[in-house]
Parts: structure tokens; sequence; C-alpha cells
């Protein structure tokens, strides 16, 4: 179980990086605007298997789920409510709807399907 936890621990500091630095000095383009939605569904996988070791059924269709209600909610300005001028919270859970986003969310989820199914 232990083993488990740092493997994850080590995947998600990855993709936690590669999200920083796509945010810190992407301003535009494919990579900012597609590949960081792509790794957005993985990273908080990742986070919540550091938690939770042991698998949890349908743990990685939650985080899809999670993920495209927080883009719902985008559509009808919540986030913008709920982040409350809270510049982290406020990035975190973005603020402009796009139905490309949820395509993005989907490919994150298959890659974690695709990575659990090799590693299993």
């Amino acid at each position: 179980m232990k083993n488990k936890r740092i493997g994850y621990f080590v995947i998600f500091i990855i993709i936690l990086s590669i999200e920083c630095l796509i945010a810190t000095f992407l301003k535009r383009g494919f990579i900012r605007e597609n590949i960081g939605d792509i790794l957005v569904v993985p990273c908080i996988y990742t986070l919540l298997r550091i938690v939770f070791p042991e698998k949890i059924k349908f743990l990685d269709i939650y985080v899809l789920l999670l993920a495209i209600i927080i883009e719902i909610l985008q559509l009808f300005n919540v986030t913008t409510i709920i982040a409350n001028n809270n510049r982290i919270l406020s990035i975190a859970l973005g603020g402009t709807f796009d139905i490309k986003d949820m395509i993005c969310y989907a490919l994150g989820y298959l890659l974690i399907k695709i990575f659990e199914i090799k590693n299993t």
C-alpha cells in the first residue's frame, strides 16, 4: 500500500509541475488550452489515490463528473460566485465555459483508464 502511495505521489507531482509550468509560461495556444485541461483529471485522480491507495470503484468516473460539473457551473457563472475574489480558487475553478474542455476531460479520463489497465 505504501508503494502505491509513493507511485501516485510521484505521478501527481509530475503532472502538477507540468500544469504549473503551462499556467506560468504559456498564455495561449494548443498546449495551454488543451493539454492543461487533459491533465486536470489525472492530476485530481492521482491526488485522491494518494489519500485512498486502495482502488475505489468508479473513482475515475467521479473525478470526470466533478470536472464536468465544474465546467457546467462556469456556464452559469457559479464558479465566479464561489471563488468570491479568491485568485487561487478562481484559477482552479476557471471562469469560462467551453465544450472543448469537456472533451479534454474525457481524454484525461482515458489516460487514467489506460494507465490503470497497464498497471493491473
